[in-house]
């Protein structure tokens, strides 16, 4: 029998329990699976109270009993990155009164606590014996889990939900992940089918987001203890599963798959947080995205009315208040004036508008001979017609008083 001292004291991640430490374990396996999960092997044998998970995958090399020793930190698709997964949750399950067994191959591998000498402290440790059956893989066999453990863990790994929530009509599957639409999981986060976080519990109103959500890894930044995700980096990821889908729709719709109508994405865009970035993958004006557009700017007429123009922010209030004559700016949160105003029919909409004419001191002038030039004496008329020629080339500088003219100048 060979011993592997680890430098691991029973205390450490004491916050953790056991649903963290089978959430290591299957994230490892899943990732060892390549994409092909098929190959994941979840099974629990109820009257012997053991649940075994693993996968038809190479053997786990010693080297990756080291703190740290990862194949993982260079491939974006996989969830583990840190190097320490199974072996915290080897720890766990023995702190919380577990047992494990590990087939690794040709060799089995049994954690224990054991008293350490060298470290005059318990520690982990991992007792190898050789097996005469070669084990095809890797499977973790874990000693008395009770069915009622696995009832009160089920919606942490979507591999347990419920047929609802695993049904196809309620999911849209993109390549930066899955949209779930069951109620049931409203607001989750999953990774890779492994619960992350629930926004509603951060604080964010539930009728502030749609759907829940299973990222793909390498689309998503999770902290250590995976129970953390950024906001923008949540969202931006949504967002751009939702913009595929409407790039998308006509090519994978079918029955069984729920259809997103323009209604639907433009009170999606208008009112939750799911679609806020959508903006940042473009508009083009072709198919579902079309669609969403056009109503988009249809709902805005019928709310503040055909004389009502999207703007952005003050600035552009106030030059459309100067330009265009009855028109009323309204002003829009960015995603959805970008939204509004990439529509075809809101191009259409503004050659109606009619552009407001500033008058100009010659115009002033020109009304005013045109209206009394046959009341002016002879040497007036002249006059005013060379001060009318002089101000075709005059301007009004706004909030600025006209400088004297000398009458000398003109007359």
């Amino acid at each position: 029998m060979t011993r592997y001292e680890l430098s691991l004291s029973p205390k450490y991640v004491s916050s953790w329990g056991p649903w963290e430490a089978l959430r290591e374990i299957w994230q490892n396996v899943l990732d060892e699976t390549e994409g092909e999960e098929s190959r994941a092997v979840w099974v629990y044998n109820k009257d012997k109270r053991i649940l075994t998970i693993g996968n038809e995958g190479p053997e786990i090399s010693s080297s990756t009993l080291l703190m740290g020793s990862t194949t993982k930190s260079e491939s974006p698709d996989k969830i583990g990155q840190y190097g320490e997964g199974y072996k915290l949750a080897l720890l766990i399950l023995l702190r919380e009164g577990f047992s494990v067994v590990i087939r690794n191959g040709k060799v089995n591998w049994t954690p224990k606590i054991r008293y350490s000498n060298k470290f005059q402290s318990d520690i982990l440790v991992i007792d190898e014996t050789t097996e005469r059956v070669m084990w095809s893989g890797v499977y973790y066999d874990i000693h008395g889990i009770n069915p009622s453990f696995l009832e009160d863990i089920k919606d942490k790994f979507l591999k347990l939900a419920s047929d609802d929530v695993l049904d196809i009509k309620n999911n849209i599957h993109t390549p930066y992940g899955t949209i779930m639409f069951e109620p049931s999981v409203r607001g989750k986060v999953f990774v890779r089918g492994l619960f992350v976080c629930d926004m509603l519990s951060t604080g964010l109103k539930r009728d502030k987001i749609a759907f829940g959500y299973d990222v793909n890894p390498a689309y998503i930044q999770l902290d250590r203890d995976r129970h953390k995700v950024s906001e923008f980096n949540l969202f931006w990821e949504t967002s751009r599963m939702i913009h595929w889908y409407m790039l998308n729709r006509d090519e994978i719709h079918n029955e069984r798959h729920i259809n997103m109508t323009a209604y639907n994405l433009t009170t999606l865009i208008d009112k939750k947080y799911d679609a806020q970035y959508i903006h940042a993958f473009g508009l083009p004006q072709q198919g579902l995205v079309k669609d969403v557009c056009d109503m988009s700017f249809r709902e805005f007429l019928k709310e503040y009315g055909r004389l009502a123009v999207p703007v952005k922010d003050e600035a552009e209030a106030e030059m459309i208040r100067k330009k265009f004559k009855n028109r009323v700016p309204v002003m829009l949160p960015e995603v959805k004036y970008l939204v509004v105003t990439a529509s075809e029919s809101y191009a259409n909409h503004t050659k109606t508008y009619e552009v407001t004419k500033v008058p100009t001191p010659h115009s002033v002038l020109k009304k005013f001979y045109d209206e009394f030039h046959t009341q002016m004496p002879v040497k007036m008329n002249k006059s005013y017609r060379k001060l009318m020629e002089r101000s075709m080339n005059w301007f009004i500088i706004e909030n600025k008083p006209l400088e004297r003219i000398d009458d000398e100048e003109v007359f």
